[in-house]
């Protein structure tokens, strides 16, 4: 009985033996393959997480006061990038000045057909800024931008770029959830909410006094 025991107690230490011996003598590469995938889907999934925050102009949460240069230059290429693909399907809509309104003084009528648009699409063109000084052009378009911004005062009107007597522009008019909304993204932690602008001050017919 005793010659029993011992034996069976000899096997039970020569398999546990072999398990260590076989633990011991697992590859370096393959520990390390293991450790680097392990690393790499937790950077991916921070970066990840980064780059879904949707931007909100009027969430004002935890964010300072003040005025807040909009877009930013990641938001704007992304805006051009997407005017260039519906303009080549023939889907980006414009409006073109009037020889009487390209060099300024724009009718209330030329910013609620503007506005209209933008409510719809976002985004659109400006034809026809200072068809005789290209030089004002985006002077003039920045100047369109804020005087119809300082009508609506509650979203941004953003110059996104100019082309020859043409100026893109841009308004998150649509909420987060609309099918045609534009999705802007900003990085955590970006303080970029937007703020609406000081009303300027007008003359009795209506145009911005100028300094």
């Amino acid at each position: 009985m005793k010659t029993t025991q011992s034996y069976y107690a000899s096997g039970v230490l020569i398999l546990v033996s072999i398990a260590a011996q076989t633990l011991a003598f697992v590859p370096i590469d393959n520990q390390h393959n293991k450790i680097s995938i392990r690393t790499s889907v937790i950077d991916v999934t921070t970066t990840t997480t980064k780059l879904q925050v949707l931007w909100d102009p009027l969430n004002e949460i935890e964010h300072d006061v003040g005025l807040v240069e909009f877009p930013t230059d990641k938001q704007r290429m992304a805006i051009k990038k997407e005017a260039k693909q519906r303009k080549s399907r023939k889907q980006l809509p414009y409006f073109s000045l009037s020889e009487e309104e390209m060099n300024g003084e724009w009718s209330d009528e030329t910013f609620s057909t503007v506005w209209k648009q933008l409510t719809e699409t976002e985004m659109m063109e400006i034809k026809g800024v200072c068809r005789t000084d290209r030089r004002a052009v985006f002077r003039q378009a920045k100047l369109f931008c804020e005087e119809l911004e300082d009508m609506i005062s509650s979203l941004p009107v953003a110059l996104i770029s100019t082309k020859g007597h043409t100026a893109l522009i841009f308004c998150p008019t649509l909420p987060q959830e609309h099918p045609d909304k534009f999705i802007l993204r900003t990085s955590v932690g970006q303080k970029n909410v937007w703020r609406s602008r000081p009303k300027a001050l007008r003359d009795n017919r209506g145009q911005i006094i100028k300094e």
